[in-house]
């Protein structure tokens, strides 16, 4: 439980071993922002997220682009307030 009460963020976390990734976190007690470019699958893994009785946040990103990268990031520590 090293991770209890921190927020994660992880990239191309829709599909995956970014998706693993997320749940794994989600599992041991973190909350968890996912970004990705698709936007189905990022509902899936929200969903996924919050079975875990964690909080979500998912956004469509391109990590190419870095204005997207920063609004996402500003987007993340509007709501959580930190990134761990």
């Amino acid at each position: 439980m090293l991770v209890k009460d921190k927020l994660v963020f992880i990239t191309g976390g829709a599909r995956g071993i970014g998706r693993e990734i997320a749940l794994a976190f989600a599992k041991e007690g973190a909350d968890v922002a996912v970004c990705d470019v698709n936007e189905e699958a990022l509902s899936e893994v929200q969903n996924q997220i919050e079975e875990f009785s964690r909080k979500a946040l998912i956004l469509k990103v391109d990590v190419t682009d870095l204005g997207q990268v920063e609004a996402c990031t500003n987007k993340i520590l509007d709501k959580f307030g930190k990134i761990d």
